[in-house]
């Protein structure tokens, strides 16, 4: 046993055998005893799904148990039981931007033990290593800094519980953050062979992240304890009937009667199958639907969490803290962030597999969107994955209110920049913003209608505050882009005042505008505004968007008037728009009203007179064609 420090490269390595290419992702994970059979076992999971050759695996995985456990602190009984896990994986950009973490405890400390440093050993066989930072105070800090700034709900027990929205946009924060942080920190130079050891659960565990998986990837762990010790994994039970070994901690179809009554069999059964989505584990999915995991039926057990009374207690299935009524398919992209490319691999095979693209799950309080998966995953910003369901064939027409599915198509356009884009990398940044314009088009190839009319049982100053407006939260977001496709979708009829066949855009646009400056904001900032959203606005003058008002209220080139010299709107507004977006007369009646502001009239009446050679033109036309 060597000085266990909380990261070390082992002096011994592994001549590792040959292995070029993967044929599929899978995983192994066995948590038992430490056999003379494992290492067999693990390298018939490696030759069936790589080209190694298993002979010539079987004794390089066994040098490497052996190696590993000799170097593991503790007594025989002390670390006669393993976690073994090899993960193959194929090239994606799940970890483009790295996910920097330390590793927490993995299980309960025997009494008496609870100050053994605790280490994993990792050995990469084919593609690149797991990067690790060099372990330093200041690395410590920045992620601890950084986890109390964004996980501001950890350790505080009796603080306010997060919502899922607030977690995951935590995580994606967070990851960001770090990535940022820790862009040119020093890192463990891990060679060909080599065997790294690294703590976990401690403070000063090291830091580090898979790696950008721009190749396959072969990657093997182990840690050790007493039997005792990995009884007391929370997920052994769950994960044995992935690793394709006989489990020594048996996982049973059966109930567990010391720690559930209500559940039935079948129900803790299905479990799995969504334990195996929640991990990613393509492997157990495929197992646990060839066994008879019932994907075509709802499952309202999704989340099994141990009485709080009695922590150590480890059931399959019983007290429900956290109700989730979904399919497998809504776990799998419900939950997924960062790991974009694995949660569309698992959608689709869970669509090849009959899990029913288009069923409901119930809304659960607040923080539910409840509904199909397509409209869960579009209304928290997942657009590739809800492309991929999409394109797999869910109906986007199934579930909707009153709007229609609009809000689905406000959602592919609203709050894209509700994450911290300082911290965002542009890629990222921009991945989602095409994804989403590709899925606001495939929703209206698919039967949204951008143009559907507003009812006409409610007055129209009602119909912002609750109804979907796409082409208003275009414009707000600046996407000019996303603004020509609803255009050409007819999305202008949404927003027709009927009475009188006018609308309002521009003069909702421009009164949050005029709230802005009322609340303060600074002239530089009110003409980033302005500038940021003018190609947008000249898309909608294009698309006869009105400036005046028909209804005798303020209109958006009067509201632009009133607002402080200095932001452009009125000289914008002059500029561009033309006969079809403002009456002639309405622009006279204005200029009278702004006689006493020097500055205004003579914008207006710049603008009056364009108009007037506008009109005169299109009439002198009209003369000759009426002539011919």
């Amino acid at each position: 046993m060597s000085d266990q420090s909380p990261c070390a490269i082992l002096s011994e390595s592994i001549d590792i055998p040959r292995i070029t290419s993967t044929n599929q992702e899978s995983t192994l994970n066995y948590y038992g005893p430490v056999s003379g059979s494992l290492a067999t076992e693990a390298a018939k999971f490696l030759a069936c799904h790589t080209d190694a050759v298993e002979q010539e695996l079987e004794p390089k995985i066994k040098a490497f148990l052996g190696i590993t456990q000799a170097d593991c602190s503790g007594g025989a009984e002390e670390k006669n039981a393993c976690w073994l896990t090899i993960r193959i994986t194929k090239p994606c950009t799940a970890y483009k931007i790295p996910r920097w973490h330390q590793d927490g405890p993995m299980f309960e400390y025997d009494k008496g033990r609870e100050d053994v440093v605790r280490s994993k050993y990792a050995l990469t066989l084919l593609g690149p290593s797991t990067l690790m930072l060099q372990p330093d105070e200041h690395v410590f800090k920045t992620q601890h800094e950084a986890e109390a700034r964004y996980d501001w709900w950890q350790n505080k027990a009796n603080g306010p519980e997060p919502s899922e929205d607030e977690m995951y946009d935590a995580d994606d924060l967070l990851r960001d953050s770090l990535g940022n942080a820790f862009k040119n920190a020093p890192r463990v130079q891990v060679g060909h062979g080599q065997i790294v050891r690294f703590s976990w659960g401690r403070d000063d565990s090291p830091v580090h992240s898979e790696p950008d998986l721009v190749s396959d990837r072969v990657f093997m762990t182990v840690l050790y304890g007493s039997d005792s010790e990995l009884r007391t994994m929370i997920l052994y039970k769950r994960n044995a009937a992935a690793t394709g070994l006989p489990p020594w901690y048996t996982w049973t179809h059966e109930h567990d009667p010391p720690h559930c009554w209500t559940c039935p069999a079948e129900k803790a059964f299905r479990s799995c199958l969504h334990w195996a989505v929640f991990h990613d584990s393509l492997s157990t999915i495929k197992l646990g639907v060839a066994y008879g995991s019932d994907v075509n039926k709802i499952n309202d057990v999704a989340d099994f969490i141990p009485y709080e009374e009695d922590p150590e207690s480890i059931p399959i299935c019983g007290p429900i803290k956290r109700v989730q009524l979904a399919t497998p398919l809504h776990l799998a992209i419900f939950l997924k962030r960062f790991e974009i490319d694995v949660a569309c691999a698992i959608v689709e095979k869970l669509a090849q597999w009959g899990v029913p693209l288009d069923a409901e799950a119930e809304s659960q309080w607040g923080d539910w969107h409840g509904g199909t998966a397509l409209n869960m995953l579009i209304g928290r910003r997942k657009f590739e994955p809800a492309l991929k369901l999409l394109q797999l064939g869910a109906d986007p027409t199934v579930q909707q209110d009153e709007d229609g599915g609009l809000r689905l198509l406000s959602n592919c356009i609203n709050d894209r920049d509700r994450e911290d884009m300082s911290n965002c990398s542009p890629e990222r940044a921009e991945r989602k913003r095409e994804a989403g314009l590709e899925l606001l088009s495939l929703l209206i190839q698919k039967g949204i209608d951008p143009g559907k009319p507003h009812k006409l049982d409610r007055p129209y100053d009602l119909y912002a505050l609750d109804d979907p407006r796409p082409l208003l939260s275009a414009l707000l977001m600046s996407d000019a882009r996303c603004m020509e496709i609803l255009l050409d979708a007819g999305a202008m009829a949404r927003e027709a005042i009927y009475e009188n066949n006018h609308d309002n855009l521009l003069r909702d646009f421009v009164e949050m505008m005029a709230d802005a400056v009322e609340e303060g904001i600074s002239l530089r900032e009110m003409r980033d505004e302005v500038e940021s959203r003018k190609e947008s606005v000249c898309l909608l003058l294009n698309g006869v968007a009105r400036i005046d008002s028909r209804d005798g209220e303020y209109s958006a080139l009067s509201k632009a008037c009133d607002i402080k010299q200095g932001f452009g709107i009125v000289d914008f507004l002059a500029e561009n728009a033309t006969c079809r977006n403002v009456e002639v007369e309405y622009v006279a009646s204005l200029r009278e009203i702004y006689k006493r502001d020097e500055v205004v009239w003579e914008k207006l009446d710049r603008f009056h007179q364009k108009l007037m050679a506008e009109k005169n033109d299109r009439e002198g036309i009209q003369d000759i064609k009426n002539s011919e």
